[in-house]
């Protein structure tokens, strides 16, 4: 019982630090209509690839979510499509973006 809690516990701290994220950044990836972000590239490599639940691509753990943000801002940091071909407000978002995963990292590397 006490490993059920400590993951759920776990589960509430990383949702926390994401909400907080986007707070302090502004970011809401649902916002952006006229750019595809990092991480919904992420979620239909994870839904072509047969990943169970396509969506999830933080985890619930600590450990799991900083290792999705790390992987996302590296994506981001090093772009295979430059920001002009992804859209035309694409480098504002793009900036946006790598701002939260920036905060969420810090975020999760105290917890």
């Amino acid at each position: 019982m006490d490993e059920v809690e400590a993951e759920t516990q776990e589960a509430m701290e990383v949702e926390q630090a994401m909400k907080e994220a986007a707070e302090e950044t502004g970011y809401d990836e649902e916002e952006q209509m006229d750019y595809m972000s990092q991480a919904f590239i992420k979620k239909i490599e994870n839904l072509i690839n047969g990943v169970d639940n396509p969506s999830d691509i933080f985890g619930s753990t600590v450990e799991s979510a900083l290792l999705a943000a790390q992987e996302l801002l590296y994506e981001l940091e090093n772009p295979l499509t430059l920001a002009s071909v992804r859209g035309e407000n694409a480098e504002m978002y793009m900036e946006q973006e790598k701002e939260f995963y920036r905060a969420l990292i810090q975020k999760l590397e105290v917890l």
